[in-house]
């Protein structure tokens, strides 16, 4: 394990392995991420193929469809399997308020060039058969949406290292000027 870094980045969800790709895509190669478990155990895990591309803003949109762009090809970039597969989002209503805002996420869903399509309780239980559509007014299919299964984001790329598990206590900088980290941990936090 090394024991100096440019950089530590605290946490090895989707936000702490993001953070570490990108550092070290901008030429960052001693930068480390440190992990309190196993790689995407804590809140990744319990969210694990929810990459929905249409978001509330033009910024937040843009970002998921960049971050679709990127996990498209990140397994063969870094020579990982990543577990990675496009399976689709349903999205249901079952009141009328609902179905405005399904007609709405359609529009805004072509503005981007996302394929959203409105469908019927029937379609949307062809998609999913589990569900009961008695109850099910309408629905919308977004098929460029992403599931995962065991998503682990490589974090490993152009020489950056991961611990894994790590106890961050007692850290310390010799120079504070100089110090560097990003902690993007969410669920498992302590302060």
């Amino acid at each position: 394990m090394k024991t100096r870094a440019r950089a530590i980045v605290i946490g090895g969800g989707v936000g702490g392995c993001s953070i570490l790709y990108w550092l070290t895509k901008l030429g960052w190669a001693d930068v480390v991420l440190v992990e309190r478990a196993e790689l995407t155990s804590g809140s990744t895990f319990h969210s694990a193929g929810l990459v929905g591309q249409l978001r509330g803003s033009l910024a937040l949109t843009r970002m998921m469809m960049s971050s679709v762009e990127l996990y498209r090809t990140l397994g063969e970039e870094v020579g990982l399997e990543t577990g990675w597969r496009e399976v689709g989002s349903l999205r249901l209503a079952s009141a009328p308020e609902r179905m405005e805002e399904l007609a709405r996420q359609s529009g805004w869903a072509k503005t981007f060039g996302l394929p959203l399509e409105l469908i019927s309780p029937q379609e949307a239980q062809e998609r999913f058969p589990l569900m009961v559509p008695h109850e099910i007014a309408a629905g919308s299919h977004l098929s460029s949406e992403e599931g995962v299964r065991a998503y682990k984001p490589p974090c490993r790329p152009n020489g950056a290292g991961y611990s894994s598990p790590m106890a961050m206590d007692g850290w310390s900088c010799r120079e504070p000027s100089q110090k560097r980290w990003c902690r993007p941990v969410q669920a498992w936090a302590r302060y």
